[in-house]
């Protein structure tokens, strides 16, 4: 479906027929113009050159224009929207260590990577057992308390 550079020396031709020498666009385009196209067919080109005399009668439209233009009349490209990965296990776990955070006169860099690292590895673990989140948030409480014990980063 990609647009090939002859496809659009044959779109700047059929331009150059509509618009004579008001057709800005030459050989030294074509690159540009290509990049601009390419999720467009050669077919879809043609018609949108064909669209040109209705909707641009007394001037050629400029780039952005045509592309617009042969857009305007399609879907908008189908996206897959993820589910967020979050629950109250992840919720929970994002709250014990902010209390945390907040509590202490602050964190040596490592130590503070090596907390979020092991809050997202329990808080998966937990989702994938489906703990329960009281149980979970003791289990991350006596976890990142010793993490910061064994870092020398002990809570106030």
């Amino acid at each position: 479906m990609a647009v090939q550079t002859n496809d659009i020396g044959i779109l700047f031709a059929s331009m150059r027929s509509i618009y004579g020498h008001l057709w800005p666009h030459g050989a030294s385009d074509v690159e540009v113009w290509r990049r601009a196209l390419n999720e467009f067919s050669a077919a879809e080109l043609q018609l949108g050159a064909n669209k040109c005399l209705r909707e641009f009668p007394d001037r050629p439209p400029t780039m952005g224009q045509f592309v617009f233009m042969l857009s305007s009349g399609r879907p908008p490209p189908a996206r897959r929207i993820e589910k967020p990965k979050f629950s109250l296990v992840r919720a929970q776990a994002n709250r014990i260590l902010m209390v945390m955070l907040f509590r202490a006169d602050g964190f040596p860099r490592d130590t503070l990577k090596a907390m979020v690292e092991l809050k997202n590895a329990l808080a998966e673990d937990a989702e994938r057992e489906q703990t329960d989140e009281l149980v979970f948030a003791a289990e991350l409480d006596t976890a990142l308390r010793q993490l910061m014990k064994d870092h020398k980063g002990e809570p106030a």
